[in-house]
This record gives C-alpha cells, sequence and structure tokens, in this order.
C-alpha cells in the first residue's frame, strides 16, 4: 500500500482519474471533515502533526484537481494517457448540492408509525449508541418495510440499506448521510438530530481507519 508521499492527487483524495468536478468537490468535503482537527474520528488514532500533513496534502491535491488548468497540465506530467473526465452529470441517488438537504431537518414526516408513538431505543438517555443494526432493529419493531421510509424521505432504498448495513463504502459524503440518517430516524419515530449524531461518529471513524490505512500505508 502506498505511503502518502507516494500516492497522487487523485490517490489522496480518493478519486479515479477522470472523475467530474462534482466528484472532485466531495471528495474535497469529506476528507476535510475526516482530518479535521479535533474530529472525534481521530481520537487515539493520529498524532496531531500526523494529520496536519494529511490535511496539508489533501489541500494541495484539492488546489490542482479544482483548477481546469492547473489539472490538464497536472494529468500531462502524471499520467502516460490522459484521462478523460465522464460527463458532468450526477450519478442516480446522487445530488450535487449538498444544500439540497438542508430541509431534512424540518421536513414533515408523514408515516402513520412516526405519529403514534416512538419505537424502541427512542425514550432512551442520550448515551444510547445508535448504530445500523438498532435502526434496522428499530424498523421491524414497528413493523415499517424499508421502502415505505424511502418513499417519506425521497432516500433510494440502496442507500437505506447501506445505513442499516453499515456498508460506509456505498454511502456519499458525510453530509448526505447526516440528513439521510435524521430523515430516516423520525420516519420511525426517532430523535433524527440525536440518531444521526450517533451514527456519524460510527461514519467517521470507519473513514478514519480506512484512511490511515489508505495514507500512510502499512508499516
Amino acid at each position: 500500500m502506498k505511503g502518502l508521499e507516494a500516492q497522487n492527487h487523485y490517490e489522496v483524495l480518493e478519486l479515479a482519474p477522470g472523475a467530474r468536478p462534482d466528484e472532485v468537490e466531495r471528495a474535497y468535503r469529506l476528507a476535510t471533515s475526516t482530518w479535521a482537527a479535533g474530529s472525534l474520528a481521530l481520537y487515539s488514532l493520529f498524532e496531531e502533526v500526523e494529520a496536519a500533513a494529511i490535511r496539508e496534502r489533501v489541500l494541495d491535491a484539492y488546489r490542482v484537481l479544482s483548477d481546469e488548468r492547473a489539472r490538464r497540465a497536472y494529468d500531462r506530467a502524471t499520467f502516460d494517457s490522459l484521462p478523460v473526465p465522464e460527463a458532468d452529470e450526477a450519478p442516480p441517488g446522487h445530488v450535487s448540492d449538498a444544500a439540497a438537504f438542508a430541509d431534512y431537518d424540518d421536513m414533515e414526516v408523514t408515516l402513520d408509525s412516526a405519529l403514534d408513538g416512538m419505537v424502541e431505543g427512542s425514550g432512551d438517555s442520550g448515551d444510547v449508541d445508535y448504530d445500523g443494526s438498532r435502526l434496522r432493529r428499530c424498523r421491524m419493531n414497528r413493523g415499517v418495510e424499508i421502502d415505505e421510509i424511502a418513499k417519506v424521505t425521497k432516500v433510494t432504498v440502496t442507500y437505506l440499506r447501506a445505513i442499516e448495513e453499515e456498508t460506509f463504502d456505498g454511502l456519499p459524503p458525510a453530509v448526505y448521510v447526516r440528513g439521510f440518517v435524521n430523515a430516516y430516524a423520525r420516519a420511525i419515530g426517532l430523535d433524527g438530530k440525536r440518531v444521526a449524531a450517533s451514527y456519524m461518529l460510527r461514519y467517521e471513524q470507519a473513514h478514519a481507519e480506512k484512511g490511515r490505512g489508505r495514507i500512510l500505508g502499512r508499516r
């Protein structure tokens, strides 16, 4: 596995050569969130000096890949054949603008099961951890099918299953996932903000552990 110094800009941001501009933006937002100073995801995993070096490398990669002219020059110097950017349109199930999910916090939940009382775990104290299996158990205890949640929240079944199964590689950047989990939780009668805050600790921890191996390499 390559260490930090040996990776090109695309590898640092976990992008394929030819990635679209919106993919570069999403990858940068995810990386900066993961490696932010004081992030709980870094707790006990990195020294601050290491994390600072990673942040600087991420920023360097973003500066080049987000500038069309600089990116073309970089590609010419890095690759034998130039990568071909994909069509600039969001893939199915994606929304390119994170602001599109801002209204999840205030959405009206119309699923009957969310309106006639709380489900298992909703009355627990604030120290309860909400992982994918707990969310799935809450949903099943309430007799709610996952496609019902998809219909109400407008989040695809694919993403909802990824949330329950904690297949984090199949989920978009953190800003999207937080909104998805918030909406899911509210649809089954839970406190969306509290559930999302708990779930995102697991999401960020998983990405930090993956990044530690990917960027620093195995020693």
